[in-house]
């Protein structure tokens, strides 16, 4: 039987929505630029997607994140490296430090195989020192 209290404590997601019958910004919102996104603070994630129906559905700005940092991978332009290696220094999230080691790894320029290295033995997470290590040997 299920109690009052564990019943409250299983109040559905959406719950805190609130009715929208149109966004404001929806080109912004649906097709945001991709490049802010890998490393995009708290601030900027609450007024892109906060209160809006993607902040349900996205869930979690780290898998957000996570998300563009492959993209840039995917493209394998160098202009991406600074933006990548970005995410090494200062990304909290190791899903978003391995995203961003792997895509370093596709795009093979010189510069992402010193940061590479150099954050080889700087990172303190044992996941993200593997993928720094695979994206290294895939060069």
């Amino acid at each position: 039987m299920l109690s009052v209290i564990s019943a409250l404590m299983h109040v559905p997601k959406n719950k805190k929505l609130s009715l929208q019958n149109e966004i404001s910004n929806p080109e912004d919102l649906v097709y945001p630029e991709i490049v802010p996104l890998v490393n995009m603070t708290d601030d900027y994630f609450q007024k892109m997607f906060g209160a809006s129906f993607l902040e349900f559905i996205i869930m979690d700005k780290k898998y957000l994140q996570r998300n563009a940092a492959m993209a840039l991978g995917n493209c394998k332009d160098p202009v991406y490296v600074p933006v990548l290696i970005e995410a090494l220094e200062t990304q909290d999230e190791e899903i978003v430090r391995s995203e961003a080691a792997l895509s370093l790894g596709r795009i093979g320029t010189s510069d992402s195989k010193i940061a590479l290295e150099k954050f080889l033995s700087r990172d303190p997470s044992a996941a993200v020192c593997s993928e720094i290590r695979y994206a290294l040997e895939s060069l």
